[in-house]
């Protein structure tokens, strides 16, 4: 039986997970803003992002099918892991795009853009949270 500090580490592991997938959807709206300034056809972004509730559930049950909050991991293998569940997640997304036929009020490049910002910042962002809850003594 796992103990309360474990318990505990795992979900503050899920929230800060929870917190940098806000993160990268943060860097990729801000990046979908200043094309239009760079690409003068690219067309402008609608801020309306409400439609983009589901992602974070998309992600959040991809990493926890992977194994991210059950096992441990090198510091490679928790990368590798990292970046399969950004390419299945972003893969996942845009099937359901597609087959919703929700391509209208979905920015794909928005999708695309979490998917290639996620396979930089997650991997650095979680392996610094997992360090320090594990020096902290909750994993």
């Amino acid at each position: 039986m796992r103990s309360y500090r474990a318990k505990l580490g795992t979900i503050i592991l899920f929230l800060s997970d929870v917190v940098i997938l806000f993160l990268i959807a943060g860097l990729a709206i801000a990046l979908r803003d200043i094309i239009p300034s760079i690409i003068p056809l690219f067309p402008e972004f609608s801020r309306n992002f409400s439609y983009a509730w589901w992602f974070f559930p998309v992600w959040i049950i991809i990493l926890a099918y992977e194994g991210a909050y059950t096992r441990r991991f090198t510091f490679w293998d928790e990368v590798k892991l990292l970046w399969k569940v950004a390419l299945f997640s972003t893969l996942a997304i845009l099937s359901i795009v597609f087959i919703g036929k929700i391509g209208e009020s979905v920015s794909r490049t928005v999708v695309v853009f979490i998917g290639m910002i996620s396979l930089i910042v997650f991997p650095l962002l979680r392996v610094s949270c997992k360090r320090w809850l594990i020096a902290a003594g909750l994993l």
